[in-house]
């Protein structure tokens, strides 16, 4: 019995390293060295506890084309992930999954035209998420569901010519919404009525003639907003500012770059 036991401990230790082995040596590339740089190991021994130790992952300007749905596997204690000013074109489902430690993460600077629903499910500790310089056209509806912890939200040079309410009701604790050089003409008069406590609305570089009249009520925490390099006339303007002062007398108007 004894030697039974010894040969499955022996067989299961085998396996273990073995799989810990293919887990990190045959992820992206990339990947794979830059965990390797961190943990100051090879590849091929690492190990899961030394992946719990990881927090920080910075894979910004490495030349990524294609990711791996498992390349974070493992990273369960990861808190800031930066995929910026890669080469990208899309993200493989579940490319997030297990990283529910998350509060920092971005995938700006890539050549993504589109998003899958689910790619942020089960990231319910992000704080602050940047999706600029992309190609984005549209966000899938429900894209933002659990994110209820997200203060921070970039999607400046994107392709948005209309977005509307509904795209963003699932984010009750945003604070700042950037969507500076898009395509804008229009936006809903309820479109921040889901973020009663947002503080900078950046809506500068967009082709707004108007904005609906009570686009800001009740938004008593704004500190800042940006209109700069729209279309909107002299009077409108002025009536923005108005209601603005209305709303909360210290805010800042930004009309001019």
């Amino acid at each position: 019995m004894k030697k039974i036991l010894i040969a499955f401990l022996g067989i299961q230790m085998f396996l273990g390293v073995a799989a810990h082995a293919a887990g990190i040596c045959e992820r992206t590339e990339q990947v794979s060295k830059k965990l390797e740089k961190l943990l100051a190991k090879s590849c091929d021994k690492v190990t899961d506890a030394d992946l719990l130790t990881v927090t920080a992952l910075d894979l910004s300007a490495q030349g990524i084309k294609k990711l791996k749905s498992d390349d974070f596997k493992g990273l369960s204690n990861l808190e800031n992930l930066n995929l910026e000013n890669n080469k990208l074109r899309k993200l493989p489902e579940a490319l997030f999954s297990g990283l529910g430690k998350l509060k920092f993460l971005s995938v700006g600077h890539n050549s993504i035209r589109k998003l899958d629903q689910d790619i942020f499910s089960g990231l319910n500790q992000l704080n602050t998420l940047f999706l600029a310089e992309m190609k984005l056209k549209k966000l899938p509806e429900g894209l933002f569901i659990g994110l209820d912890k997200l203060e921070g939200l970039n999607l400046r040079f994107n392709r948005f010519s209309k977005l509307t309410s509904a795209d963003f009701k699932a984010l009750p604790s945003l604070k700042f919404l950037l969507l500076e050089f898009n395509s804008l003409k229009e936006i809903p008069v309820d479109f921040f009525k889901a973020q009663p406590n947002i503080e900078w609305i950046f809506l500068s570089n967009n082709s707004f003639r108007k904005l609906p009249p009570g686009l800001f009520s009740g938004l008593k925490s704004l500190t800042s907003v940006r209109l700069a390099q729209n279309k909107f006339k002299a009077d409108e303007l002025e009536r923005i500012k108005k209601e603005l002062a209305g709303v909360t007398p210290s805010v800042t108007v930004w009309t001019e770059l």
